[in-house]
């Protein structure tokens, strides 16, 4: 009776197992898993540079300075105007080519809640909920 059931074991076990397939598999999907992960944090980590963005504010609401908090390398650095800068001339225009983003805050803002951006390249999300995160604050204020 053991022989048999060992027997069908080692035929199961030989059928299944040394299969090229199995082990192919066995070996493939973790290093998938594992390459998949990676994948998603060389993904989330974010360059080092810090964006540097050009605050237009005519109607001088933010009074020339948004708060940062306490971080000595924050993400963004904010810069302002109160002269207005069309858009062509930020992509054009060659004392402007030094910044990242360009920020229009005009003086509805506090009622229509919309600010007007141009960018050289789409910041991160990070990027992006930061800056609107330091704006809203300082226009709160």
């Amino acid at each position: 009776m053991m022989s048999k059931i060992s027997l069908i074991i080692k035929r199961e076990y030989s059928s299944r197992v040394m299969k090229k397939s199995f082990l192919v598999v066995t070996i493939l999907v973790p290093l998938l898993i594992a390459g998949l992960g990676f994948l998603a944090m060389w993904m989330s980590v974010e360059e080092t540079k810090q964006v540097r963005v050009l605050v237009i504010d005519p109607a001088n609401l933010c009074g020339g300075k948004i708060y940062v908090g306490n971080d000595p390398n924050p993400p963004v650095k904010f810069y302002f105007q109160e002269k207005e800068v069309l858009p062509d001339d930020f992509q054009n225009r060659e004392d402007l080519q030094s910044y990242d983003i360009l920020l229009g805050i005009d003086a509805k803002v506090i009622t229509n809640k919309h600010i007007k951006a141009f960018y050289r390249e789409k910041p991160s999300a990070r990027v992006e909920y930061y800056i609107r995160n330091k704006i809203e604050l300082r226009m709160e204020e």
